[in-house]
């Protein structure tokens, strides 16, 4: 089970890293309410919704949470080694019985913990206004400020500073940790796609067989994990382990076309297009693969091996010095080449440590050096509408001197046929 999670020793390094670099800058503290900050600082996960939550770490002093009651108690069972919690009854308030709201409680927590100077804060995501008829929340200071103007308001003597990029910039290396739940989640993700080949056949719809394989794999999975297993997403994603597919010519719609195709009864000759993320500890790869159901045709044959072409061009370029850019320039150069650049629909890659996409992103525009510790999926594909779509999505991290597959499993055109 110790192996599913990084353990709070790592948590508790990332956060006396920050209180150096705080204190290194002239600051007094970080206030985080990104859902994605607050998992990577303490492991926690929660849904933000609408209701503030938010962790103070002082250059000086212990951490502090502020929080919806109704996630104290997650809180405490799962980070006992942070026990100074600030909650509230919900968002927006007052309730009957307390004549203040979520966003006085989240003033008064930083200010009996900060006084004055600068605090490094995130977006301060939930700076929601309520509207005009929600008369019930009426405060000295209007109906529903956003958080931002509330706390810079009532914090008279302490300046918000956005500092954001602190944190991004660390996220974007992978711990050796990390980088070992994510070799994990792989293993899980080409198993649910395994058993995906294995009941295909026509005349089934992918919506039947991605339950099916989604309950079989997890069945799986459960057993030498054990009851503690829990995936951890952040915000998005799924539980592992799922495969999701569409087949025929809806695989030309990247994101999926109309909400019927995955209804679509199976058809010999089809080509699919799948996507798994699975998830250990909150981190995973993501995984898809261009599939066929019997024998295909010279026409997909092509496609198929321009795309895996240029998947393989771009990853050759992958070490550490180069930019985010040359990788995305080097597949869309085998596009241009091989006549096919009309049917380029996307950049050829995104950021892919804790949610389904972060920057920084496998794109021309995307300047970004890439680091080692890095990890990117690696998705070049090609779309003709009324045909189908031809797409890998594979994982790499940067490594010193160039670059690891995560994902290297059915790789082939003979692994990814099915019905032969």
């Amino acid at each position: 089970m110790n192996d599913m999670f990084i353990k709070p020793e790592e948590y508790k390094d990332r956060i006396e890293r920050l209180k150096t670099e705080l204190q290194q800058h002239s600051y007094e503290g970080f206030f985080a309410t990104d859902p994605t900050y607050v998992f990577w600082l303490t492991g926690f996960v929660h849904v933000p919704t609408e209701r503030p939550f938010g962790i103070l770490i002082p250059v000086e002093g212990e951490c502090a949470v502020v929080l919806p009651r109704l996630e104290r108690w997650h809180w405490e069972e799962r980070i006992p080694w942070i026990n100074d919690i600030s909650d509230y009854l919900d968002y927006p308030g007052p309730s009957p019985r307390e004549d203040f709201n979520s966003y006085d409680v989240v003033s008064n927590m930083i200010k009996s913990r900060i006084i004055r100077g600068k605090i490094a804060v995130d977006s301060l995501g939930m700076a929601y206004h309520a509207p005009k008829e929600m008369q019930f929340f009426k405060t000295p200071y209007g109906h529903g400020p956003g958080l931002r103007d509330h706390l810079t308001r009532t914090l008279d003597r302490v300046q918000l500073v956005d500092k954001s990029e602190i944190l991004t910039e660390w996220m974007l290396v992978l711990s050796e940790t990390e980088q070992k739940l994510v070799r994990e989640a792989n293993d899980w993700g080409f198993k649910v796609h395994e058993i995906a080949y294995e009941l295909i056949a026509p005349g089934k719809t992918p919506f039947e067989i991605c339950f099916q394989a989604t309950l079989e794999a997890y069945s799986r999975l459960i057993k030498p994990l054990g009851p503690e297993y829990e995936p951890l997403n952040i915000g998005e994603g799924y539980w592992p382990p799922y495969i999701v597919f569409s087949a025929g010519p809806p695989t030309a719609y990247p994101h999926g076309g109309s909400l019927g195709d995955r209804h679509r009864k199976i058809r010999l000759g089809d080509n699919c297009i799948s996507a798994s993320d699975p998830n250990i500890g909150g981190y995973g790869p993501e995984i898809e693969r261009t599939f066929f159901v019997g024998k295909p045709n010279s026409k997909q044959i092509k496609y198929w091996n321009i795309m895996r072409k240029a998947q393989n061009t771009a990853f050759q370029i992958v070490r550490p010095g180069n930019t985010c850019a040359d990788v995305c320039n080097a597949a869309y150069r085998v596009f241009i080449k091989e006549g096919v650049w009309d049917a380029v629909l996307h950049h050829c890659g995104h950021g892919k440590p804790w949610k389904v996409h972060v920057p920084p992103y496998l794109d021309p525009g995307d300047k970004t050096e890439l680091r080692s510790g890095m990890l990117f999926s690696l998705e070049p594909g090609l779309y003709f509408r009324g045909f189908g779509g031809f797409r890998f999505s594979d994982t790499f991290i940067v490594t010193p001197d160039g670059a690891e597959w995560v994902t290297n499993q059915l790789l082939t055109i003979e692994e990814n046929t099915t019905c032969r």
